[in-house]
């Protein structure tokens, strides 16, 4: 697991639609499609329930960004940023 691929999950439901997150992720659809179907893989599990209409998660939870799930992983995601650009 991929701290990116964590980031491209909650944009993707925060969003509720994988060409929208595509798009401000600067991402292809099919490439994050396919990291986020990786990180299905990993975890075992299905995270977003697809449709031609967008996506919903499979935990109703993680379908609100200010979850208890989605806000440490942007404060992670925010740190490891800053952290990059120190060095």
């Amino acid at each position: 697991m991929e701290l990116r691929q964590l980031r491209y999950f909650v944009k993707t439901c925060e969003l509720r639609s994988m060409g929208r997150a595509a798009l401000e992720l600067d991402l292809a659809t099919s490439a994050l499609s396919q990291q986020i179907s990786r990180l299905e893989s990993e975890l075992s599990t299905r995270l977003l329930q697809r449709s031609s209409t967008g996506v919903t998660p499979t935990w109703p939870s993680c379908s609100r960004p200010s979850s208890p799930y989605a806000m440490p992983t942007r404060r992670c995601g925010r740190r490891s940023r800053r952290g990059s650009r120190v060095m």
